[in-house]
């Protein structure tokens, strides 16, 4: 029953708001302090000193990160081994940088159908310029994709 209604602890997570807990403006040491051990009861700090620096690392990886949405997505997902958190970092930044690709190239695509028609718009009195510029940029942009 309880694996039903008890939500797992995120570890990931309660590391991560550990590390960027922040003294406020007004709290006094003691409160920071209080609140500090309390952020840390979900943490599940490792027994062994190689579990323990895995996970220091892993910890500060996710915190130092740039990308706040590859930052969000570890934390979402609660990867608990380093060299897990690596690899899906490294595939979200991979996936993201490819689908930046995809669609500066569908841009480039749209913008020269625009040329084109434009092209045509302007030069359809003179038919024997239009095949070679669309058979130049055709080929120009095939070169670009391949």
């Amino acid at each position: 029953m309880e694996n039903i209604y008890v939500k797992p602890v995120n570890e990931v997570y309660a590391r991560h708001k550990l590390n960027t807990c922040r003294q406020k403006g007004e709290e006094k040491i003691e409160e920071f302090f209080q609140r500090l051990k309390i952020l840390s009861a979900d943490c599940n700090f490792a027994v062994t000193a190689a579990q323990n620096r895995g996970a220091a690392i892993r910890d500060a990886f996710v915190a130092g990160l740039r990308s706040g949405y590859i930052q969000q997505r570890l934390l979402e997902d609660n990867v608990s081994e380093l060299q897990a958190a690596f690899d899906k970092a490294r595939t979200l930044s991979v996936c993201r940088w490819k689908e930046s690709a995809v669609s500066a190239a569908a841009s480039d695509i749209l913008a020269s159908n625009a040329l084109r028609e434009t092209a045509f718009a302007t030069n359809a009195r003179r038919k024997d310029i239009f095949p070679v510029f669309v058979c130049l940029s055709l080929k120009t942009r095939r070169q670009q994709l391949l």
